[in-house]
Protein backbone atom coordinates (compact mmCIF):
# COMPACT_ATOMS: atom_id res chain seq x y z
CA UNK A 1 0.00 0.00 0.00
CA UNK A 2 1.01 3.62 -0.42
CA UNK A 3 1.54 5.39 2.91
CA UNK A 4 2.10 9.11 3.43
CA UNK A 5 3.47 10.14 6.82
CA UNK A 6 2.72 13.72 7.87
CA UNK A 7 4.19 15.75 10.69
CA UNK A 8 1.47 18.38 11.26
CA UNK A 9 1.72 22.16 11.51
CA UNK A 10 2.28 23.51 15.01
CA UNK A 11 1.09 26.37 17.18
CA UNK A 12 3.11 28.86 19.19
CA UNK A 13 2.58 31.75 21.53
CA UNK A 14 3.61 35.13 20.18
CA UNK A 15 7.11 35.89 21.40
CA UNK A 16 7.98 32.25 22.11
CA UNK A 17 10.56 30.38 19.99
CA UNK A 18 9.40 28.00 17.29
CA UNK A 19 10.74 24.52 17.89
CA UNK A 20 11.71 21.90 15.35
CA UNK A 21 13.68 18.74 14.96
CA UNK A 22 13.83 15.24 13.54
CA UNK A 23 10.51 13.32 13.78
CA UNK A 24 12.25 10.11 14.84
CA UNK A 25 9.16 8.03 15.55
CA UNK A 26 7.44 8.75 12.26
CA UNK A 27 10.65 8.26 10.25
CA UNK A 28 11.22 4.91 11.98
CA UNK A 29 7.73 3.77 11.01
CA UNK A 30 8.31 4.87 7.41
CA UNK A 31 11.64 3.03 7.27
CA UNK A 32 10.04 -0.17 8.51
CA UNK A 33 7.05 0.06 6.19
CA UNK A 34 9.42 0.50 3.27
CA UNK A 35 11.40 -2.68 3.98
CA UNK A 36 8.09 -4.51 4.24
CA UNK A 37 7.21 -3.60 0.68
CA UNK A 38 5.06 -0.50 1.14
CA UNK A 39 5.49 2.66 -0.92
CA UNK A 40 6.20 5.47 1.57
CA UNK A 41 6.57 9.24 1.44
CA UNK A 42 6.97 11.97 4.04
CA UNK A 43 5.63 15.50 4.44
CA UNK A 44 6.87 17.72 7.24
CA UNK A 45 4.00 20.22 7.05
CA UNK A 46 5.41 22.14 9.99
CA UNK A 47 8.83 22.80 8.45
CA UNK A 48 7.71 23.13 4.83
CA UNK A 49 5.39 25.91 5.98
CA UNK A 50 7.76 27.32 8.60
CA UNK A 51 7.10 30.90 7.44
CA UNK A 52 3.43 30.40 6.63
CA UNK A 53 1.23 31.76 9.41
CA UNK A 54 -2.44 31.44 10.24
CA UNK A 55 -4.59 32.70 13.05
CA UNK A 56 -5.34 30.27 15.85
CA UNK A 57 -9.10 30.48 16.49
CA UNK A 58 -9.05 29.66 20.21
CA UNK A 59 -6.58 32.36 21.26
CA UNK A 60 -5.51 35.62 19.56
CA UNK A 61 -2.10 35.46 21.29
CA UNK A 62 -1.26 32.20 19.51
CA UNK A 63 -0.49 31.55 15.85
CA UNK A 64 -0.29 28.46 13.63
CA UNK A 65 2.79 27.90 11.49
CA UNK A 66 3.01 25.31 8.77
CA UNK A 67 1.30 24.44 5.53
CA UNK A 68 -2.35 25.48 5.23
CA UNK A 69 -5.10 22.85 4.83
CA UNK A 70 -5.35 23.71 1.11
CA UNK A 71 -1.61 23.30 0.64
CA UNK A 72 -1.76 19.95 2.42
CA UNK A 73 -4.61 18.87 0.14
CA UNK A 74 -2.44 19.67 -2.87
CA UNK A 75 0.42 17.57 -1.54
CA UNK A 76 -1.82 14.64 -0.66
CA UNK A 77 -3.45 14.81 -4.10
CA UNK A 78 -0.01 14.65 -5.69
CA UNK A 79 1.07 11.62 -3.62
CA UNK A 80 -2.23 9.69 -4.03
CA UNK A 81 -1.77 7.61 -0.84
CA UNK A 82 -3.98 4.78 0.32
CA UNK A 83 -3.24 5.63 3.94
CA UNK A 84 -2.19 8.89 5.64
CA UNK A 85 -0.53 8.70 9.06
CA UNK A 86 -0.16 11.79 11.25
CA UNK A 87 2.14 12.16 14.25
CA UNK A 88 0.34 13.34 17.42
CA UNK A 89 2.98 13.47 20.13
CA UNK A 90 1.95 16.57 22.08
CA UNK A 91 -1.43 18.12 22.84
CA UNK A 92 -0.26 21.33 21.14
CA UNK A 93 -0.84 19.76 17.72
CA UNK A 94 -4.31 18.40 18.52
CA UNK A 95 -6.02 21.27 16.65
CA UNK A 96 -3.70 21.13 13.63
CA UNK A 97 -3.85 17.33 13.47
CA UNK A 98 -7.64 17.55 13.20
CA UNK A 99 -7.24 20.11 10.41
CA UNK A 100 -4.86 17.79 8.51
CA UNK A 101 -7.24 14.83 8.84
CA UNK A 102 -10.19 16.96 7.74
CA UNK A 103 -8.27 18.14 4.67
CA UNK A 104 -7.43 14.54 3.74
CA UNK A 105 -11.02 13.36 4.02
CA UNK A 106 -12.35 16.39 2.12
CA UNK A 107 -9.97 15.53 -0.70
CA UNK A 108 -10.82 11.82 -0.73
CA UNK A 109 -12.98 10.16 1.96
CA UNK A 110 -11.63 6.76 0.91
CA UNK A 111 -8.13 7.53 2.17
CA UNK A 112 -7.58 5.72 5.46
CA UNK A 113 -6.38 8.02 8.24
CA UNK A 114 -4.18 6.98 11.16
CA UNK A 115 -2.54 8.83 14.06
CA UNK A 116 0.01 7.71 16.64
CA UNK A 117 2.25 9.09 19.37
CA UNK A 118 2.19 9.77 23.10
CA UNK A 119 -0.85 12.06 23.05
CA UNK A 120 -2.76 9.81 20.66
CA UNK A 121 -2.11 6.78 22.86
CA UNK A 122 -2.96 8.45 26.15
CA UNK A 123 -6.19 10.05 24.92
CA UNK A 124 -7.23 7.48 22.29
CA UNK A 125 -10.87 7.15 23.30
CA UNK A 126 -11.47 10.90 23.54
CA UNK A 127 -9.71 11.54 20.23
CA UNK A 128 -11.72 8.94 18.31
CA UNK A 129 -14.94 10.23 19.85
CA UNK A 130 -14.14 13.81 18.84
CA UNK A 131 -12.47 13.43 15.47
CA UNK A 132 -14.79 11.91 12.84
CA UNK A 133 -12.10 12.23 10.16
CA UNK A 134 -9.86 9.74 11.96
CA UNK A 135 -10.09 6.00 11.30
CA UNK A 136 -7.41 4.36 13.47
CA UNK A 137 -5.04 5.09 16.33
CA UNK A 138 -1.74 3.22 16.65
CA UNK A 139 -1.10 2.66 20.35
CA UNK A 140 2.42 3.00 21.77
CA UNK A 141 5.33 1.84 19.54
CA UNK A 142 4.17 1.92 15.96
CA UNK A 143 6.55 0.06 13.64
CA UNK A 144 5.08 -3.46 13.87
CA UNK A 145 1.50 -2.35 14.44
CA UNK A 146 1.34 0.01 11.46
CA UNK A 147 2.75 -2.65 9.14
CA UNK A 148 0.25 -5.21 10.41
CA UNK A 149 -2.62 -2.74 10.02
CA UNK A 150 -1.66 -2.00 6.41
CA UNK A 151 -1.46 -5.70 5.65
CA UNK A 152 -4.92 -6.23 7.12
CA UNK A 153 -6.35 -3.31 5.15
CA UNK A 154 -4.75 -4.55 1.94
CA UNK A 155 -6.13 -8.08 2.33
CA UNK A 156 -9.42 -6.99 3.94
CA UNK A 157 -8.62 -9.12 6.96
CA UNK A 158 -10.27 -8.96 10.37
CA UNK A 159 -9.07 -5.69 11.96
CA UNK A 160 -9.86 -6.94 15.45
CA UNK A 161 -6.89 -9.29 15.09
CA UNK A 162 -4.42 -6.44 14.67
CA UNK A 163 -2.88 -5.93 18.09
CA UNK A 164 -2.33 -2.45 19.46
CA UNK A 165 -4.92 -0.33 17.65
CA UNK A 166 -8.09 1.60 18.53
CA UNK A 167 -10.93 2.37 16.12
CA UNK A 168 -14.65 2.99 15.90
CA UNK A 169 -17.24 0.36 15.11
CA UNK A 170 -20.99 0.94 15.34
CA UNK A 171 -20.34 4.27 17.08
CA UNK A 172 -18.25 2.61 19.79
CA UNK A 173 -14.51 2.90 20.36
CA UNK A 174 -12.85 -0.50 20.34
CA UNK A 175 -9.37 -1.42 21.58
CA UNK A 176 -7.72 -4.56 20.28
CA UNK A 177 -5.40 -6.77 22.30
CA UNK A 178 -2.37 -4.73 23.47
CA UNK A 179 0.92 -5.25 21.69
CA UNK A 180 4.03 -5.72 23.78
CA UNK A 181 7.16 -3.65 23.38
CA UNK A 182 9.57 -4.42 20.56
CA UNK A 183 12.08 -6.48 22.51
CA UNK A 184 14.89 -6.51 19.95
CA UNK A 185 15.52 -3.10 18.37
CA UNK A 186 17.93 -4.73 15.91
CA UNK A 187 14.88 -6.14 14.09
CA UNK A 188 13.86 -2.63 13.08
CA UNK A 189 14.96 -0.96 9.87
CA UNK A 190 16.84 2.31 9.90
CA UNK A 191 14.67 5.45 10.09
CA UNK A 192 13.94 6.99 6.70
CA UNK A 193 16.24 9.99 7.20
CA UNK A 194 16.65 10.16 3.42
CA UNK A 195 13.05 11.38 3.07
CA UNK A 196 13.85 14.58 4.97
CA UNK A 197 14.58 17.73 2.99
CA UNK A 198 17.77 18.95 4.62
CA UNK A 199 17.32 22.58 3.57
CA UNK A 200 14.18 22.81 5.71
CA UNK A 201 16.21 22.16 8.85
CA UNK A 202 19.07 24.57 8.15
CA UNK A 203 17.78 26.95 10.78
CA UNK A 204 20.04 27.44 13.83
CA UNK A 205 17.16 29.14 15.65
CA UNK A 206 15.40 25.76 15.90
CA UNK A 207 17.96 24.74 18.52
CA UNK A 208 16.33 25.26 21.91
CA UNK A 209 19.55 24.37 23.74
CA UNK A 210 21.57 27.52 23.06
CA UNK A 211 23.67 28.54 20.10
CA UNK A 212 24.53 25.41 18.09
CA UNK A 213 27.92 24.70 16.56
CA UNK A 214 26.46 24.16 13.07
CA UNK A 215 23.61 25.45 10.92
CA UNK A 216 21.67 22.16 10.94
CA UNK A 217 21.26 19.18 13.24
CA UNK A 218 19.93 15.64 13.21
CA UNK A 219 18.35 14.07 16.29
CA UNK A 220 19.38 10.47 16.93
CA UNK A 221 18.46 7.74 19.41
CA UNK A 222 19.66 4.16 19.80
CA UNK A 223 17.63 3.07 22.82
CA UNK A 224 14.10 3.02 24.22
CA UNK A 225 12.54 2.62 27.63
CA UNK A 226 12.80 4.31 31.01
CA UNK A 227 12.81 2.50 34.37
CA UNK A 228 12.07 5.57 36.48
CA UNK A 229 8.30 5.86 35.94
CA UNK A 230 8.09 9.54 36.97
CA UNK A 231 4.54 10.63 37.81
CA UNK A 232 4.73 13.61 35.44
CA UNK A 233 6.09 11.77 32.36
CA UNK A 234 4.67 9.30 29.83
CA UNK A 235 7.94 7.72 28.68
CA UNK A 236 7.67 4.61 30.85
CA UNK A 237 4.00 4.09 29.99
CA UNK A 238 4.71 4.46 26.27
CA UNK A 239 8.10 2.76 25.90
CA UNK A 240 8.13 0.41 28.88
CA UNK A 241 10.37 0.28 31.94
CA UNK A 242 13.01 -1.99 30.40
CA UNK A 243 15.77 -0.13 28.60
CA UNK A 244 16.42 -1.64 25.17
CA UNK A 245 19.37 -0.72 22.99
CA UNK A 246 20.71 -1.52 19.56
CA UNK A 247 23.64 -3.93 19.43
CA UNK A 248 27.09 -2.42 18.93
CA UNK A 249 27.11 -3.48 15.26
CA UNK A 250 23.75 -1.84 14.57
CA UNK A 251 24.81 1.31 16.39
CA UNK A 252 27.74 1.74 14.03
CA UNK A 253 25.63 0.98 10.95
CA UNK A 254 23.08 3.58 12.06
CA UNK A 255 25.35 6.46 13.04
CA UNK A 256 28.21 6.33 10.55
CA UNK A 257 26.10 6.63 7.34
CA UNK A 258 24.42 9.73 8.76
CA UNK A 259 27.38 11.77 7.59
CA UNK A 260 26.17 11.38 4.01
CA UNK A 261 23.07 13.43 4.79
CA UNK A 262 25.25 16.47 5.49
CA UNK A 263 23.84 17.65 8.81
CA UNK A 264 26.24 19.78 10.83
CA UNK A 265 25.78 18.23 14.26
CA UNK A 266 23.96 15.47 16.12
CA UNK A 267 21.55 15.74 19.03
CA UNK A 268 21.45 12.64 21.23
CA UNK A 269 17.94 11.93 22.55
CA UNK A 270 18.50 8.74 24.56
CA UNK A 271 16.80 9.11 27.96
CA UNK A 272 19.08 6.72 29.80
CA UNK A 273 22.53 7.12 28.25
CA UNK A 274 24.14 6.93 31.70
CA UNK A 275 22.45 3.60 32.32
CA UNK A 276 23.53 2.35 28.87
CA UNK A 277 27.15 2.86 29.91
CA UNK A 278 26.64 0.46 32.81
CA UNK A 279 24.28 -2.14 31.34
CA UNK A 280 25.39 -2.18 27.68
CA UNK A 281 29.02 -1.02 27.66
CA UNK A 282 29.74 -2.42 24.18
CA UNK A 283 26.87 -0.51 22.57
CA UNK A 284 27.70 2.61 24.58
CA UNK A 285 31.32 2.48 23.44
CA UNK A 286 30.23 1.87 19.84
CA UNK A 287 27.93 4.92 20.12
CA UNK A 288 30.72 7.23 21.21
CA UNK A 289 33.18 5.75 18.70
CA UNK A 290 30.72 6.21 15.83
CA UNK A 291 29.91 9.78 16.87
CA UNK A 292 33.61 10.61 17.14
CA UNK A 293 34.29 9.17 13.67
CA UNK A 294 31.76 11.54 12.12
CA UNK A 295 33.98 14.46 13.11
CA UNK A 296 30.84 16.44 13.93
CA UNK A 297 30.06 18.21 17.20
CA UNK A 298 27.23 16.71 19.21
CA UNK A 299 25.34 17.27 22.43
CA UNK A 300 22.91 15.47 24.74
CA UNK A 301 19.47 17.07 24.86
CA UNK A 302 17.53 14.18 26.41
CA UNK A 303 18.83 15.05 29.86
CA UNK A 304 21.41 13.40 32.10
CA UNK A 305 20.47 12.05 35.52
CA UNK A 306 22.98 14.25 37.29
CA UNK A 307 23.46 12.29 40.57
CA UNK A 308 25.17 9.50 38.60
CA UNK A 309 27.55 11.53 36.45
CA UNK A 310 31.19 10.63 37.05
CA UNK A 311 34.48 12.17 35.96
CA UNK A 312 35.24 9.15 33.74
CA UNK A 313 31.88 9.48 32.01
CA UNK A 314 32.37 13.20 31.31
CA UNK A 315 35.85 12.57 29.92
CA UNK A 316 34.50 9.87 27.60
CA UNK A 317 31.84 12.23 26.28
CA UNK A 318 34.31 15.05 25.71
CA UNK A 319 36.81 12.78 23.95
CA UNK A 320 34.05 11.69 21.53
CA UNK A 321 33.16 15.28 20.63
CA UNK A 322 30.31 16.12 23.04
CA UNK A 323 30.30 19.85 23.75
CA UNK A 324 27.09 20.40 25.74
CA UNK A 325 24.64 18.47 27.93
CA UNK A 326 21.26 19.09 29.52
CA UNK A 327 20.89 18.59 33.28
CA UNK A 328 17.16 18.63 34.14
CA UNK A 329 17.29 19.37 37.86
CA UNK A 330 13.49 19.44 37.80
CA UNK A 331 12.65 20.69 41.30
CA UNK A 332 15.01 21.48 44.20
CA UNK A 333 12.45 20.31 46.77
CA UNK A 334 13.79 16.79 47.25
CA UNK A 335 10.73 15.62 49.20
CA UNK A 336 8.57 16.72 46.28
CA UNK A 337 10.85 14.87 43.86
CA UNK A 338 10.75 11.74 46.04
CA UNK A 339 6.94 11.80 45.80
CA UNK A 340 7.23 11.64 41.99
CA UNK A 341 9.75 8.79 42.08
CA UNK A 342 13.00 10.68 41.43
CA UNK A 343 16.31 11.50 43.12
CA UNK A 344 15.83 9.03 45.96
CA UNK A 345 19.62 8.81 46.40
CA UNK A 346 19.56 12.45 47.54
CA UNK A 347 18.13 13.07 50.99
CA UNK A 348 17.89 16.87 51.20
CA UNK A 349 18.04 19.97 49.03
CA UNK A 350 21.50 20.64 50.49
CA UNK A 351 22.56 17.18 49.24
CA UNK A 352 21.31 18.18 45.80
CA UNK A 353 23.20 21.48 45.83
CA UNK A 354 26.41 19.75 46.90
CA UNK A 355 26.04 17.11 44.18
CA UNK A 356 25.31 19.66 41.43
CA UNK A 357 28.35 21.73 42.44
CA UNK A 358 30.45 18.58 42.22
CA UNK A 359 29.04 17.70 38.78
CA UNK A 360 29.52 21.24 37.47
CA UNK A 361 33.23 21.04 38.34
CA UNK A 362 33.50 17.69 36.56
CA UNK A 363 31.85 19.06 33.42
CA UNK A 364 33.94 22.23 33.39
CA UNK A 365 37.09 20.15 33.74
CA UNK A 366 36.05 18.22 30.63
CA UNK A 367 35.12 21.49 28.87
CA UNK A 368 31.51 20.45 28.47
CA UNK A 369 28.91 23.20 28.72
CA UNK A 370 25.60 22.51 30.39
CA UNK A 371 22.21 24.07 30.90
CA UNK A 372 19.47 23.30 33.40
CA UNK A 373 15.75 23.39 33.81
CA UNK A 374 13.58 23.91 36.87
CA UNK A 375 10.19 22.21 36.83
CA UNK A 376 7.85 24.32 38.90
CA UNK A 377 4.14 24.80 39.46
CA UNK A 378 3.24 21.48 41.06
CA UNK A 379 -0.32 21.60 42.47
CA UNK A 380 0.85 21.37 46.08
CA UNK A 381 3.32 24.27 45.84
CA UNK A 382 3.01 27.63 47.58
CA UNK A 383 4.28 31.07 46.59
CA UNK A 384 7.15 30.65 49.06
CA UNK A 385 8.14 27.38 47.39
CA UNK A 386 8.12 29.03 43.93
CA UNK A 387 10.44 31.75 45.23
CA UNK A 388 12.76 29.03 46.54
CA UNK A 389 12.73 27.46 43.07
CA UNK A 390 13.87 30.79 41.63
CA UNK A 391 16.60 31.09 44.27
CA UNK A 392 17.80 27.62 43.34
CA UNK A 393 17.96 28.67 39.69
CA UNK A 394 20.16 31.61 40.74
CA UNK A 395 22.42 29.15 42.57
CA UNK A 396 22.76 27.09 39.37
CA UNK A 397 23.76 30.15 37.35
CA UNK A 398 25.84 32.11 39.81
CA UNK A 399 27.57 29.42 41.84
CA UNK A 400 27.65 26.45 39.48
CA UNK A 401 28.19 28.11 36.10
CA UNK A 402 25.11 26.91 34.20
CA UNK A 403 24.85 28.63 30.83
CA UNK A 404 21.07 28.99 31.23
CA UNK A 405 18.25 27.86 33.51
CA UNK A 406 14.84 27.34 31.87
CA UNK A 407 11.62 27.38 33.87
CA UNK A 408 9.25 24.61 32.80
CA UNK A 409 5.75 24.26 34.20
CA UNK A 410 4.48 20.93 35.48
CA UNK A 411 1.78 19.45 33.24
CA UNK A 412 -0.67 16.58 33.58
CA UNK A 413 0.25 14.83 30.34
CA UNK A 414 -2.40 12.34 29.28
CA UNK A 415 -1.26 8.85 30.20
CA UNK A 416 0.99 9.95 33.07
CA UNK A 417 0.10 9.14 36.68
CA UNK A 418 -0.11 12.86 37.46
CA UNK A 419 -2.92 13.21 34.91
CA UNK A 420 -5.07 10.67 36.69
CA UNK A 421 -4.39 12.32 40.04
CA UNK A 422 -4.69 16.03 39.23
CA UNK A 423 -6.24 16.81 35.83
CA UNK A 424 -9.44 17.92 37.57
CA UNK A 425 -7.48 20.81 39.09
CA UNK A 426 -6.89 22.40 35.67
CA UNK A 427 -9.32 25.20 34.82
CA UNK A 428 -11.46 24.59 31.74
CA UNK A 429 -9.81 27.59 30.04
CA UNK A 430 -6.47 25.70 30.10
CA UNK A 431 -7.52 22.13 29.33
CA UNK A 432 -5.82 20.65 26.26
CA UNK A 433 -9.07 19.35 24.72
CA UNK A 434 -10.30 22.86 23.88
CA UNK A 435 -7.14 24.89 24.47
CA UNK A 436 -4.17 22.90 23.14
CA UNK A 437 -2.01 26.02 23.40
CA UNK A 438 -1.73 25.12 27.10
CA UNK A 439 -0.72 21.55 26.31
CA UNK A 440 3.02 22.04 26.67
CA UNK A 441 5.33 23.06 29.52
CA UNK A 442 5.87 26.70 28.46
CA UNK A 443 2.56 27.75 30.06
CA UNK A 444 1.29 26.85 33.55
CA UNK A 445 -2.01 25.06 34.04
CA UNK A 446 -2.18 24.39 37.79
CA UNK A 447 -3.11 26.96 40.41
CA UNK A 448 -1.04 26.64 43.57
CA UNK A 449 -2.20 26.63 47.16
CA UNK A 450 -1.96 30.44 47.37
CA UNK A 451 -1.52 31.68 43.81
CA UNK A 452 -3.23 31.46 40.42
CA UNK A 453 -1.73 30.05 37.21
CA UNK A 454 -1.46 33.62 35.91
CA UNK A 455 0.44 34.72 39.02
CA UNK A 456 2.77 31.73 38.68
CA UNK A 457 3.61 32.70 35.12
CA UNK A 458 4.41 36.25 36.16
CA UNK A 459 6.61 35.10 39.06
CA UNK A 460 8.60 32.82 36.75
CA UNK A 461 8.87 35.51 34.09
CA UNK A 462 10.46 37.80 36.65
CA UNK A 463 12.58 34.91 37.91
CA UNK A 464 13.81 34.26 34.38
CA UNK A 465 14.94 37.87 34.05
CA UNK A 466 16.68 37.79 37.44
CA UNK A 467 18.43 34.49 36.78
CA UNK A 468 19.29 34.67 33.08
CA UNK A 469 19.31 38.37 32.23
CA UNK A 470 19.48 38.71 28.46
CA UNK A 471 20.70 35.16 27.86
CA UNK A 472 18.35 33.13 25.65
CA UNK A 473 18.31 29.47 24.69
CA UNK A 474 16.11 30.21 21.70
CA UNK A 475 14.99 33.29 19.82
CA UNK A 476 11.32 34.08 20.21
CA UNK A 477 9.15 34.97 17.23
CA UNK A 478 6.54 37.72 17.08
CA UNK A 479 3.94 37.38 14.33
CA UNK A 480 2.63 40.78 13.37
CA UNK A 481 -0.78 40.15 11.83
CA UNK A 482 -1.57 42.23 8.81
Amino acid sequence: MKFLGIYPPDIQWNGEPRRGGTPLGLLSILGNLRVNGHDVSFLDAKMEGYNTFQEFPANPDVFIYGLTPEQIKERVAKEKPDVVGVSLIHATTWHTTKSVLRAVKELNPNIVTVVGGHQATGAAEYILENCPDLDFIILKEGEETTNELLQALGTRSDLSQVRGIAYRQNHKVLFTEPRGIIKDLDTLAEPAFDLMKKNLYERPELAHYGTPRADSFLNIMISRGCPRGCDFCTSTQFMGSKVRILSSGRVQSLVEPMNKFGYGEFIVEDDEILMLRQTNPESFKAYLTALKKTGKPWMIDAGLYYPRITEDFAEELADAGCYRVFLPVENPNINLMHSTGKYKELQTTENAKKKIKEISKILRKSRIEYYNSIMTGFPEQTREMILRDIDFARFLREECGSMFVAFFFTHPYVGATLYEMTSQLVDTSRKWETHPEYGFFVKPVYPGLDYSAEQLEEMCKQGHEIVNGNVQLSVGYQWNKR
